[in-house]
């Protein structure tokens, strides 16, 4: 994975042409862009972060200075959400399902049982529906989603045996900030405690949680595997990263400088659609590789795991926003399959 990167970025710079503002010159522009994630990692995140900057630095002749900060340097991901929001912070990379504080109809994408895959969540939400959502979101928060990116579907770890349904009761999980994980948790019959992604670690490792859940791809950047020793792939939500950027400064550039950010998020975007499909091929052999030990239910036992998170999340969708909400995603997801 790093060797797809580094030939990437290696790329990047052989075709970027000099900058021709003028040595010494200031950018008009410096966008400050950050991410959870550590350069000591492979990460699609910061692929994505890599290229942007790369390229719209490139397209703008030096007018747009991009700097990053990894690492949750300049807060964790809530933060980051509120920075973006108030202005403080240009762009950042949080998991997706944090914005259902903010807008709560971005629960729908996150709902257990909804989405299948990664290219289904992909397609969906850069299709006509997930545009009109973001847009919607847009408009109540001074938030833009400048991309949305499955980065796999979650799955359980801990440091208790989880090789059936009944082996999580009990348990104490960390879950994300936000009510449909707290659902999801508890209708497994699982304590579940919210808590800020760079909290989880040192929880995991003290006993103050069993386990915790996410895909493939963070269970690798955030490390879990060394203080975790089960997982299970029960997939049971789909996972996002959200690239978002404060909407009042995107719609304050110039026409030339925002064409030459949409171009970059193109190019970034489909970058880290492509990284993530290698981390999560080679992720799998990897975590087993550290020392977790795997467990793969069988198609009815991944029923027996799905099924009471499925009933309880979609019911608490339809408390939170209604039915008229929940049907009509469905019968895009419905469309969606029998159009592919």
């Amino acid at each position: 994975m790093k060797r797809i990167l580094t030939i990437v970025l290696i790329a990047l710079a052989v075709v970027a042409p000099a900058f021709a503002n003028g040595a010494g010159e200031a950018p008009e522009y410096v966008f400050k862009a950050t991410t959870s994630h550590s350069r000591s990692v492979d990460s699609a995140e910061l692929l994505y972060l890599d290229i942007l900057k790369e390229t719209l630095e490139t397209e703008t002749n030096g007018r747009v200075r991009v700097d990053i900060y990894p690492s949750e340097q300049l807060g964790n991901q809530t933060e980051m959400v509120q920075g973006v929001q108030a202005g403080t912070i240009e762009i950042a990379t949080p998991n997706y399902a944090i914005l259902n504080s903010y807008f709560p109809e971005t629960i729908l994408p996150t709902v257990p049982g909804f989405l299948s895959d990664a290219t289904e969540v992909n397609e969906i939400m850069s299709g006509p529906w997930g545009q009109d959502l973001h847009k919607r979101m847009e408009e109540a928060t001074g938030i833009k989603v400048l991309s949305s990116l499955s980065n796999g579907f979650r799955c359980f770890t801990s440091n208790k045996p989880l090789s059936t349904v009944d082996s999580i009761k009990g348990q104490t999980f960390r879950v994300m900030q936000n009510q449909i994980s707290v659902q999801m948790v508890e209708a497994l019959g699982a304590h579940a405690v919210p808590m800020a992604s760079g909290e989880m670690y040192q929880a995991l490792q003290n006993g103050i949680v069993d386990g915790q859940e996410n895909p493939v791809n963070n269970i690798l950047v955030d490390k879990t595997y060394e203080v975790q020793k089960y997982m299970v792939m029960d997939n049971h939500m789909a996972s996002m990263c959200a690239f978002i950027m404060n909407a009042k400064l995107y719609h304050s550039l110039p026409d030339d400088i925002r064409q030459a950010l949409d171009n970059a998020v193109a190019k970034a975007e489909q970058a880290a659609i492509d990284a993530y499909v290698v981390i999560e091929s080679e992720g799998i052999k990897k975590l087993q590789d550290y020392g977790l030990e795997i467990y793969f239910p069988t198609t009815e036992e991944l029923l027996a795991w799905q099924a009471p998170i499925m009933e309880a999340t979609e019911s608490y969708a339809r408390e939170t926003l209604g039915d008229a909400p929940v049907d009509d995603f469905k019968a895009v997801i419905q469309e969606y399959r029998a159009s592919h």
